[in-house]
């Protein structure tokens, strides 16, 4: 009997274990596939905020009409051009399928004051924090992004990058033009773009402390990150 109990055992332990793998062997494709999606999308819409900032910086004026996202989005893909001496640049990020937008587009933000498309950390959650239109966490957000956006459009300029273990109080120091530049100095482009300054001036002491809180600076890349480091009481 004691032997035919550890049989049963042995047999339904055998059981469970070639379900289990079985299981396993069903699952593990989608989540493979799920996770390459996603670090593609990541990369794409790198990218896609990448080429928007360079044709910002080269004059283009193709998104001054973009209502949304997916809009700005799907003319990067299909391509803009310069303008004056750029006026015969396109940029673009071609070979998109709609698969591809839309993945990458749960890492992008549009915004609508300087019309660029911002890469955001990380993508939302299932419920987005809605805020006032008038308060502090609204303005933060909205300069944070704006210092993300010059600063790539900066570099996309050929302006010096910050190196990679900068702190990120340094990096927006470049920007907003406070002190202890840490070496790396005024983000000015190069070649076509020599003379050309990347800053946004006149944003208070408070202010830039705000906007720090929306901003992650990781392997050489400034971040607008949705996900506030503090709490906000109202505007």
């Amino acid at each position: 009997m004691k032997h035919g109990g550890a049989s049963d055992r042995d047999s339904f332990a055998e059981e469970e274990s070639a379900l289990l793998t079985e299981l396993m062997a069903s699952v593990a494709p989608d989540f493979v596939h799920q996770l390459a999606n996603e670090r593609a999308g990541m990369r794409n819409a790198q990218n896609i905020a990448s080429v928007c900032a360079a044709a910002k910086a080269a004059g283009t004026e193709a998104f001054e009409d973009v209502r949304d996202l997916e809009e700005a989005v799907r003319r990067v893909s299909t391509g803009v051009y310069g303008a004056g001496e750029f006026s015969k640049t396109r940029f673009a990020v071609p070979n998109l399928d709609e698969e591809s937008i839309f993945e990458a587009m749960k890492y992008l933000e549009w915004n609508r004051d300087i019309k660029v498309i911002v890469f955001i950390a990380s993508a939302p959650k299932e419920e987005e924090f809605v805020v006032s239109a008038e308060s502090e966490e609204t303005k933060a957000r909205r300069d944070a992004q704006s210092v993300a956006s010059v600063y790539a459009s900066a570099i996309a300029a050929g302006a010096i990058p910050s190196p990679p273990d900068a702190s990120l109080r340094s990096v927006v120091n470049r920007v907003v033009l406070r002190e202890a530049l840490e070496g790396s100095g005024e983000l000015e482009g190069t070649g076509e773009f020599r003379g050309v300054r990347f800053v946004i001036p006149n944003l208070s002491d408070r202010e830039v402390e705000l906007l720090m809180d929306y901003l992650r600076w990781e392997e050489g890349i400034l971040y607008y990150d949705r996900n506030p480091k503090r709490d906000y009481v109202g505007a």
